[in-house]
């Protein structure tokens, strides 16, 4: 059950993290204010999307090494 909420949890950080890669103004746009400038707002999105890709990517390595076996590299 562990693995099966592990997995979930990574690729949820994954998606989300390169959906903001690729639509970064949209996410700006909803944490702009009057004491933030748009392109303050879009840098720290933009931050916390390679933050996300690579908290997804590092905790989807250890869901899939968890049994002591490394990661077998090859997908098909």
């Amino acid at each position: 059950m562990n693995n099966a909420i592990g997995l979930c949890v990574s690729v949820l950080c994954v998606l989300s993290g390169a959906a903001t890669l690729v639509w970064p103004t949209f996410v700006a746009r909803l944490q702009e204010d009057d004491d933030t400038p748009p392109e303050q707002a879009r840098r720290e999105v933009l931050v916390g999307a390679w933050f996300l890709l690579l908290f997804g990517g590092a905790l989807l390595y250890a869901v899939l090494s968890a049994g002591g076996q490394p990661v077998d590299p090859v997908l098909f």
